[in-house]
């Protein structure tokens, strides 16, 4: 689990699950990452994350304190992974200072994440936000400020990038579809690698078949 959800090696709480899963084990008799097949749901009433990279980047980003540390309260996950890729559904988030946000996007093999979070901030928040500064005169209405957040790289080097736009309905479907799309891909590659092992063995015994052929012939010839 936390190789592909390494966040919750920084949680304090109950984490309930209802899963179903297979997978090809190793000598060790531990999973093998790039073959586990799994959907369920991850369900918490009350799970603290304390000193996660990933919250302490998104806190240095927007300028904002307490970001770095998160209580979540009724969260419901539906999630799906396929040949080790994980990939999580919309699900709704409730930030310090009162903010709700919105996150979607997965986790590949080698703990590359790719999520998107959307909010709306109010903009006395966000006034020692350089960010922010640079487009405020472009804004219609100050009052609240939607928030897009691109969030990619190692949990241990997260890199985010952050938009204060009014698109939070197109990003969703954007990350959504690029998650599915790597799931598509890895299912495309271990195919392929199954079909060439196929056409190896299918190549070795018409190879032995044909050695058999041969020896048979010479052996009637001899005859």
């Amino acid at each position: 689990i936390q190789k592909l959800a390494p966040i919750t090696k920084f949680c304090e709480g109950k984490l309930n699950t209802n899963f179903s899963l297979t997978t090809e084990i190793n000598n060790q008799l531990s999973p093998i990452i790039n073959t586990i097949n799994s959907s369920g749901q991850l369900t918490t009433d009350n799970l603290t994350v304390m000193n996660y990279p990933v919250l302490n980047k998104i806190s240095e980003e927007l300028n904002m304190n307490g970001l770095n540390q998160l209580k979540l309260k009724k969260v419901n996950i539906n999630y799906l992974i396929e040949n080790g890729l994980l990939n999580i559904d919309t699900f709704n988030l409730n930030l310090p200072q009162g903010l709700d946000a919105k996150v979607v996007g997965g986790t590949e093999i080698n703990n590359e994440m790719n999520y998107a979070l959307l909010s709306s901030i109010p903009a006395s928040l966000l006034a020692n936000n350089k960010a922010f500064n640079k487009v405020k005169s472009k804004m219609n209405s100050i009052g609240s400020v939607p928030l897009e957040m691109i969030i990619t790289g190692d949990f241990k080097d997260p890199k985010i990038s952050v938009n204060f736009k009014n698109q939070a309905k197109d990003i969703i479907s954007v990350v959504s579809e690029k998650a599915k799309e790597k799931v598509k891909e890895k299912a495309s590659d271990e195919a392929q690698k199954l079909i060439g092992k196929a056409q190896i063995e299918a190549d070795k015994i018409v190879a032995t078949a044909k050695t058999q052929a041969n020896k048979t012939r010479e052996e009637g010839l001899k005859l």
